[in-house]
C-alpha cells in the first residue's frame, strides 16, 4: 500500500514536472527517449550476437589447438614416449588464453599433462568415465576457476583424446575488449543523435516562440507589426491566421476608432435640428 503510494506520488511529481517543462525540452526529452530505447536495443542485440560470434571463434580455435595437439602425439602415444608427450603438451599450454592440456590414452589414463603436480581428481575423474570418441566441450570449475575444455579424439578414438582447456575469465575478457570498440562507438552514436535532436528541437520551436511573442505583442495593442510567414507547413499555417486575426483586428480597431471620431458631430447636427424646429 505505501509502496503504491509512493509510486503514484512521484509519476504525479513527474506529470506535474512535464507539464510545466518548456516545449524545446518535450520535443528533446521525447527524442533522447526514444534514442535511448533504441540505443539500449540495439546495444544488447549487438552484445548478444557479438558475444555469440567471438565465443564461436574461441570454440574454433581451442577445436585447431585440439585437433593439431592430437595430430602431433599420435605417433607417440603408442611407443608410450611420455617424455616428448609431456614437452608437446607443455608446448601447447603455452598459447594464449590455454589454461591447460593434457593426453588420455584410449584407456582413460593420463599420459601427459601440463598442470605440474597431481592431476586434478575432478578431471581424472571425467577423463576416465568418458567413452565419447567425437569432439565434446565442456565448462568445468578446476581450481576455483571456470574453464572451457575442449576434447579431440586421436585417429578416431583408437589412440586416446587430446584435451585442451580455456580460461574462461581470459576468454570473457578478450570477448570484452573485441566488444568495447563495438559499444563505444554505438555511444558515441548515440550522443551524436542526442545532439542532433537537441539542434532541431530548438529548430522547431524557434518559430513557435517567435509566434508566441508576438501574439502577446498583439495582446497589448501593438497591431502595426506584420507575422512573416516563411514556411508552408502547420508552423506556417498557424502564422498565417496569426496575421489574418492581426490585419482584422487592426481593421476593426480603425472602424471604432472613425466611429467613435464621428459621433460628437452627429451629436451636433442633431441638436440643431432640434433648434430649428422649435423656432
Amino acid at each position: 500500500m505505501i509502496q503504491s503510494s509512493l509510486l503514484a506520488n512521484i509519476a504525479a511529481s513527474i506529470s506535474t514536472r512535464w507539464r510545466g517543462a518548456c516545449l524545446t525540452w518535450k520535443i528533446t526529452g521525447a527524442f533522447l527517449g526514444t534514442l535511448l530505447v533504441f540505443g539500449i536495443l540495439v546495444i544488447t542485440i549487438v552484445y548478444h550476437l557479438t558475444k555469440g560470434l567471438l565465443h564461436e571463434q574461441i570454440n574454433q580455435r581451442t577445436l585447431a589447438l585440439a585437433t593439431n595437439l592430437g595430430d602431433a602425439t599420435a605417433g607417440q602415444i603408442p611407443t608410450k614416449n611420455l617424455l616428448v608427450l609431456h614437452a608437446m603438451v607443455a608446448k601447447y599450454a603455452l598459447q594464449e588464453g590455454v589454461a591447460y592440456a593434457f593426453i588420455e590414452d584410449r584407456n582413460g589414463r593420463i599420459l601427459a599433462h601440463s598442470l605440474g603436480g597431481k592431476f586434478p581428481a575432478e578431471l581424472q575423474t571425467e577423463a576416465a568415465l568418458g567413452e565419447s570418441r567425437q569432439t565434446a566441450r565442456r565448462n568445468l570449475i578446476v581450481r576455483s576457476r571456470l574453464v572451457y575444455e575442449t576434447s579431440v579424439p586421436i585417429l578416431g578414438g583408437r589412440s586416446g583424446i587430446a584435451h585442451v582447456i580455456m580460461w574462461g575469465d581470459v576468454v570473457e575478457a578478450e570477448i570484452q575488449r573485441a566488444l568495447a570498440p563495438i559499444i563505444g562507438l554505438i555511444g558515441l552514436l548515440l550522443l551524436v543523435g542526442a545532439i542532433i535532436s537537441l539542434l532541431l528541437s530548438r529548430q522547431i520551436v524557434r518559430p513557435i516562440m517567435r509566434l508566441r511573442s508576438m501574439a502577446d505583442t498583439m495582446s497589448k495593442g501593438n497591431l502595426d507589426t506584420p507575422v512573416g510567414v516563411d514556411s508552408g507547413d502547420e508552423i506556417g499555417e498557424l502564422a498565417l491566421s496569426i496575421e489574418r486575426m492581426r490585419t482584422s483586428r487592426k481593421a476593426a480597431m480603425v472602424q471604432l476608432r472613425r466611429a467613435n471620431l464621428g459621433s460628437p458631430l452627429i451629436h451636433e447636427e442633431g441638436e440643431e435640428k432640434n433648434e430649428q424646429a422649435t423656432a
